[in-house]
């Protein structure tokens, strides 16, 4: 494993998808700077509920944080440094976030974090629990594109709509997920649920099952 010998050990998402969509991220290392785009087009938030959610479960499902660095002495004026506390590839969800805007802090008090199954070597899957702003509660989870999708029975649309998922989905979305792969990306799938309740004590035979399939992000560490 060469990560961090050859490589930056910044892990940067470069592309992401929701059904319908295939998304460009602009922008290197952990500097919040950057865009989304969509053929070419800068995606409005606003008009994209599939990408925003993708987002917020990349940001809230999430063990990581972006933190300002001092800049060093001498350092060219402007060129602010900034560091992930916590996993590279978790921190390139919440850099992904901030370039549209979306504070980890700022989410973390909006929709706290009420419960969670920890991530294993063994599921490939974590997931969180949490409350919104309406009191409604809802499940995050992200991990391993092939074993998240066999745990969705749903699909949430570009313009988020929520449907059954049906084989043809299913197959469209293990293909996207080996095209970002042989692009040499590392890929995390994301998906969700809501709940009526928050689990005492969840367990991933009760809790990790019947998810809406939302997206996929593709990341890269880039070379020295």
């Amino acid at each position: 494993d060469k990560t961090g010998t050859l490589t930056q050990n910044q892990m940067t998402i470069v592309k992401m998808f929701v059904p319908g969509a295939e998304i460009d991220v602009s922008g290197e290392g952990y500097a919040p700077q950057g865009s989304l785009q969509i053929g070419g087009k800068e995606a409005e938030l606003s008009a994209e509920p599939a990408i925003a959610r993708l987002l917020d479960i990349g940001v809230l499902c999430n063990d990581s944080s972006l933190e300002k660095e001092e800049a060093e002495e001498g350092a060219e004026e402007g060129k602010d440094q900034w560091k992930i506390v916590g996993d590279p590839t978790e921190g390139a969800l919440v850099v992904a976030a901030a370039k549209v805007g979306k504070n980890r802090e700022t989410m973390n008090t909006d929709f706290p974090r009420l419960q969670e199954i920890p991530f294993d070597s063994g599921r490939k899957l974590m997931t969180t629990f949490h409350k919104d702003a309406q009191g409604r509660f809802i499940a995050y989870t992200k991990g391993a594109p092939d074993i998240l999708v066999g745990l969705c029975s749903r699909v949430m649309r570009r313009d988020g709509r929520i449907e059954e998922m049906t084989e043809q989905d299913r197959k469209a979305i293990l293909e996207e997920n080996g095209s970002l792969a042989r692009s040499a990306l590392r890929v995390l799938g994301m998906a969700f649920r809501p709940i009526d309740e928050i689990p005492s004590h969840p367990t991933p035979e009760t809790d990790e099952k019947d998810l809406v399939f939302t997206g996929l992000v593709g990341m890269i560490d880039p070379p020295r």
